[in-house]
């Protein structure tokens, strides 16, 4: 069997989700209210796809070992 994995990008389960159909009529919904005609849609990203900068935050040595 094997593992649910949660998604990184939003709520519930990878694979799980809203159908095309139900997406489409939320974007309708959400473009007639911003006045948008031309509303574009993009898929979420990949997880291998998001670059992070290196941390700001230094662990001091008394800390290191938690």
């Amino acid at each position: 069997m094997t593992e649910k994995r949660r998604k990184f990008w939003g709520w519930g389960w990878e694979g799980e989700g809203l159908t095309d159909a139900e997406l489409k009529r939320i974007d309708s919904f959400w473009a007639s209210q911003f006045g948008a005609k031309d509303l574009e849609v993009t898929a979420p990203p990949e997880a291998n796809e998001i670059e992070l900068r290196a941390s700001r935050i230094h662990i001091p040595p008394s800390l290191e070992g938690i």
